[in-house]
């Protein structure tokens, strides 16, 4: 009784991770860290690093409709990655 009881723990754990997967957003620079809600359930941008690289530009994270529309650019000027009037200006750059 103890095993099925534990059993059942352990998939109650595994399902309630795997549901916080795929209903959040973590958005990681450096050390810091903050978690948005998703619109719907999906793994796709559930780990987001918004560190500028030569690959990954400010730009090019705000391209991606999804995590703009839920605030991505806000996230980077918490971070103090861009300003407040960088991220207008690249905003208009999308949408223009």
């Amino acid at each position: 009784m103890r095993k099925r009881i534990k059993q059942l723990i352990i998939f109650a754990l595994v399902v309630g991770l795997t549901y916080g997967l795929l209903s959040q957003h973590f958005f990681f620079y450096g050390r810091q860290f903050k978690i948005l809600p998703k619109e719907e359930l999906t793994f796709n941008n559930t780990f987001v690093n918004v560190e500028p690289t030569e690959l990954r530009t400010p730009l090019k994270i705000l391209r991606d409709d999804t995590l703009r529309e839920i605030g991505v650019g806000d996230v980077m000027v918490e971070f103090e990655i861009i300003t407040s009037q960088e991220l207008e200006d690249l905003e208009q750059r999308i949408d223009g």
